[in-house]
């Protein structure tokens, strides 16, 4: 239970390294107001531990409530019908053949460095992989030209499905050698094997709008739009670049939607992201970060904000002051031994991580905090019969009255029953259903 201790950290390298965001035109995207936690010793009073118990049980089993297993069976059911039918090696032959040579027109020679190592340059642009396909006689054959990629088949029912695949708007070249790729073919000369490299120099070609679709006897039951605006000098730097994509993905009544998110170089980050079921908003979470990185490192995290609302009725908001130094902490009761093996300096790094925190427990849309979350020190117990006492951390629940528990003792099945029933009953539906 490393969660809350991640948090943070997970949320500013993953702005860090991709974000997405809303459809501005402006090179220098608005960094949001962070959410204002209040101060982390204000916790109200209002709430007892045990009423805030009853209300994330009966938050829990609303939030349960609106997914519904059964609501994804058509996907299972088209997923397995493809898998049986349409994905053998010999029914994609064709398709395989196809993308090959577009891509090699898409490829042109460098330079040869010997004779056995070649360097290619390579444009990965997916508006040239177009056309619509279909099956015959099991087999997947491009039937017509077109300005999208399509493949249409028939599922379990003889209802017609198809597949769509869309670009449009203006594109944008990006290179950088974290996307170039290197081959290595060994060829047996009778004595021994001849190697060759091939090394191939990608640039990719982002375009503004992509479109994904899949229509089930004309339904449309899956669609998801990106649009993204992209600011390079054409090599990809992390300290200069800027990036905004939007991001709407409807599968049935469900809709995850990235309204605006975007990475600013050289590490402003920020996203805002809504989750519906049947039309109803059952989570929405936002987070900005702040650093400095390069092409080669995350060389510091600044201030990182969050915040997470699930249903109006439970809110968990927060900020770390120094995510640097958060990690410092982490990683010294992650890694180090003198530190994991040693319940003095161990709780010391906790304090220290702890500092950095300042995250609460809200309900009911209420600026009052009704209690604090935060790292604590357990105890693991003598590993390998060494005598050492080895300890680590996991997020703790602390309420106004001074209680205290780990999650793992808060959060047990025998005090969330209904919750820990619903949520196996639906993990295994889910299971059965994808065979997984």
């Amino acid at each position: 239970m490393k969660l809350l201790g991640c948090m943070f950290l997970g949320a500013s390298l993953t702005l860090g390294t991709i974000s997405c965001g809303s459809d501005n035109n402006s090179n220098e995207p608005d960094v949001p107001t962070p959410v204002d936690p209040g101060k982390k010793d204000d916790v109200s009073k209002d709430m007892t531990p045990e009423e805030q118990k009853h209300q994330l049980e009966v938050t829990g089993k609303k939030a349960l409530g609106m997914i519904n297993a059964n609501d994804f069976r058509n996907l299972d059911q088209i997923a397995h019908h493809l898998d049986r039918n349409y994905m053998s090696e010999s029914a994609w032959k064709d398709v395989n053949k196809w993308a090959d040579d577009v891509l090699k027109t898409l490829t042109t020679t460098i330079s040869t460095r010997s004779t056995i190592h070649k360097d290619y340059a390579r444009l990965i642009d997916a508006s040239k992989f177009t056309g619509h396909f279909n099956v015959q006689n099991g087999k997947w054959v491009r039937v017509s030209d077109a300005d999208d990629l399509q493949f249409s088949f028939l599922d379990q029912n003889n209802s017609q499905c198809i597949l769509t695949l869309a670009t449009s708007g203006k594109t944008t070249r990006v290179r950088s050698e974290y996307f170039n790729q290197e081959d290595y073919d060994y060829d047996y000369n009778g004595d021994d094997y001849d190697k060759t490299i091939t090394t191939y120099e990608n640039t990719i070609v982002v375009p503004e709008n992509v479109r994904l679709t899949l229509t089930q006897a004309g339904k449309q039951i899956i669609s998801v739009d990106v649009h993204t605006s992209l600011t390079t000098k054409g090599e990809l730097d992390f300290s200069a670049d800027n990036v905004e994509v939007t991001c709407k993905t409807i599968v049935n009544n469900y809709e995850v939607n990235v309204k605006r998110a975007f990475y600013k170089g050289p590490g402003t980050a920020a996203a805002d992201v809504e989750i519906k079921s049947g039309g109803k908003t059952l989570l929405t979470a936002t987070a900005t970060a702040n650093g400095n990185i390069s092409n080669e490192r995350v060389n510091s995290i600044g201030t990182v904000n969050m915040a997470i609302d699930l249903l109006g009725e439970l809110q968990i908001k927060g900020t770390c002051d120094d995510g640097s130094r958060f990690y410092d902490a982490i990683q010294a009761m992650d890694d180090d031994e003198k530190v994991y093996t040693n319940e003095p300096v161990f709780k010391k790094e906790v304090d220290k991580a702890n500092d950095r925190l300042n995250l609460g427990v809200f309900y009911n849309g209420s600026d009052k905090r009704s209690a604090n979350l935060l790292l604590g020190a357990f105890e693991d117990g003598d590993y390998y019969g060494s005598g050492a006492k080895y300890w680590s951390y996991q997020p703790v629940i602390k309420f106004s009255d001074g209680s205290s528990y780990g999650f793992d003792q808060y959060f047990t099945k025998q005090a969330f029953r209904s919750i820990f029933d619903e949520a196996t009953d639906l993990i295994d539906s889910f299971k059965r259903m994808f065979s997984f």
